[in-house]
């Protein structure tokens, strides 16, 4: 029964700690004409270039 308790208790605290943070942080840098938007979502942080006044835009993402 203390096997079976143990065990039990171990995996739910390795569920616990290895659960992804579902917080968002953005930061946003305006350089002259170049605004630059850092965004970290589940632990993926995004960079992302656009011009200054663009309202929507495309382009590739990759990891850095």
């Amino acid at each position: 029964m203390k096997k079976i308790s143990l065990m039990i208790a171990c995996f739910l605290l390795i569920v616990f700690f290895c659960k992804k943070d579902k917080t968002t942080e953005e930061k946003e840098v305006v350089k002259g004409n170049l605004k630059e938007v850092v965004e970290t979502v589940n632990g993926i942080t995004y960079k992302i270039f656009t011009e200054k006044n663009a309202t929507t835009f495309k382009g590739i993402f990759g990891n850095g």
